[in-house]
């Protein structure tokens, strides 16, 4: 049994409306096939969803779904032939999945003025569905920094190519700072706020963040509400060798330093010939027969609709009123710059790629990630130890009792646990691997979620790492 296929997926009368925002920096990293394939699988799951294409000036969602003729959604909105979205909603091959088109190669369509762009994000907000998506543009310009924003649920769609990784950087640097601009009511604030808006690449903007703390426990309260409630995730994509997923884990950890937030990895997607085929296609990789491919997405949907947005959706329409308001075309914050680091700054470089399949299980999931990312910049975030897939029976027992669990990923430094009783994190619990020869056990505590269930940390036993731990022949073979 698999817990995760058989959780209950929240439905339109069990939260609020949920905003989900798909950015990446730059074009070409898959963010629009993430967002068309992961809006299906939450209209697989029974919710009903619009997928807004806010690509302005290359909005190719339609394509994507093989419709030839949208009708006029956000092109409409501009030139006042709509009033409201739900007026140009185009019907997609799934009865729960609906489409607001973006604009197409119109000269100009990317240019829109503040008043427009305002006018956009109201009538996102006003969409009648339980999930509105929002595929964003690339780039770092406010009008996408601003779309991003809209979210409570924010995923950066990020390639293991060094490219991806600086821009991807230099997208979340502005999307935090756009964010913390928009707190601001007088210009003294602003002027606090300067110097990280305005850092170099190789200064920590959460070591300037803390100096604003200092200066103003005021602001410093709500960038502390900010940053904890930032709601953004990673999307790997791209990924051709089963190693290349550590690089992920080393960019969480340098961002968690570097902006003092936590973005932790959604799920990943692998680099596969049927998923290349169903943009040639025309036809979404969901609307198709299962397969490992689907699964990454439906896996990554269940977690996002297991996560209470209930908090974060008040959070986002509070610090949203800025955004959402009709301040002038010159607004002071549209005249704030956010530095993005150059690419000597400290985004690894990322050594070359090896094409294959994903790693089987027993495969480790990240070897010597040092190899694979020479950069010295990023070795302080790298984990030298490897990750293994397993999928065993054991069982988290604390003074509560016992909870059955599946064990998908083991490390020296914890393991992935699903249970389909409630856990929390920072519970404190004790891990029993039943599958293994004498049933050892370790002190665990929850960290944070997974796409399958809950990261648990502590030291494994040594008879779990022998057990998981591939023949060296093997070992050879994962690279």
């Amino acid at each position: 049994m698999l817990w995760a296929r058989n959780m209950k997926i929240p439905g339109k009368d069990e939260g609020p409306k949920r905003f989900i925002t798909v950015g990446g920096g730059k074009g070409g990293v898959g963010k629009s096939l993430v967002a068309s394939n992961l809006s299906l699988a939450m209209a697989q799951s029974g919710s009903r969803v619009v997928l807004v294409d806010c690509d302005l000036g290359a909005a190719n969602q339609h394509v994507l779904f093989g419709i030839d003729r949208p009708k006029p959604g956000i092109q409409g909105l501009l030139d006042r032939k709509i009033d409201k979205l739900e007026d140009g909603l185009t019907p997609t091959p799934h009865p729960n999945l609906q489409l607001v088109a973006g604009t197409g190669a119109s000269v100009g369509a990317a240019n829109i003025n503040h008043g427009e762009k305002q006018r956009i994000i109201r009538r996102i907000r006003g969409i009648d569905a339980d999930i509105i998506i929002i595929d964003v543009g690339a780039g770092v310009s406010f009008n996408v920094l601003d779309f991003f924003e809209l979210g409570s649920q924010r995923l950066l769609v990020i390639t293991p190519q060094v490219t991806s990784i600086q821009t991807a950087y230099s997208f979340l640097k502005g999307a935090v700072m756009r964010c913390l601009q928009h707190l601001c009511e007088k210009a003294s604030e602003l002027e606090l706020l300067a110097p990280a808006a305005k850092s170099g690449e190789n200064e920590k903007v959460s070591a300037i963040l803390a100096r604003v703390r200092e200066q103003s426990p005021v602001l410093g309260e709500q960038i502390d509400k900010v940053l904890s409630h930032f709601g953004a995730q990673i999307v790997g994509n791209q990924v051709f060798d089963a190693n290349q997923a550590g690089i992920f884990h080393a960019i969480t950890r340098m961002i968690q330093d570097f902006l003092g937030i936590s973005v932790p990895i959604l799920g990943t997607v692998r680099a596969s010939r049927r998923i290349r085929e169903s943009v040639n296609l025309r036809k979404p990789m969901m609307l198709g027969p299962r397969d490992e491919d689907t699964r990454a997405f439906q896996q990554m949907a269940e977690a996002l609709l297991a996560e209470d947005v209930a908090l974060d959706d008040l959070l986002s329409e509070e610090s949203g009123a800025h955004a959402a308001g009709d301040f002038a075309s010159d607004d002071v914050r549209d005249r704030t710059p956010v530095t993005a680091p150059r690419a000597s700054g400290p985004i690894p470089a990322i050594g070359g790629t090896t094409a294959g399949a994903p790693g089987a299980p027993g495969a480790p999931q990240s070897g010597n990630e040092a190899a694979a990312v020479p950069q010295p910049m990023l070795d302080p975030y790298i984990r030298h130890s490897a990750r293994y897939e397993t999928d065993w029976v054991g069982s988290l027992r604390d003074g509560d009792g016992v909870r059955p669990v599946r064990i998908f990923e083991v490390s020296e430094g914890g393991a992935v646990v699903q249970t389909p009783l409630p856990l929390e994190i920072g519970q404190e619990l004790t891990l029993v691997f039943e599958q293994v020869a004498m049933q050892p056990q370790v002190a665990v505590k929850v960290s944070r979620r997974a796409t399958l269930g809950f990261v648990v940390e502590g030291q494994m036993p040594a008879a779990v790492m022998a057990a998981v731990t591939p023949p060296p022949s093997a070992r050879r073979m994962a690279g």
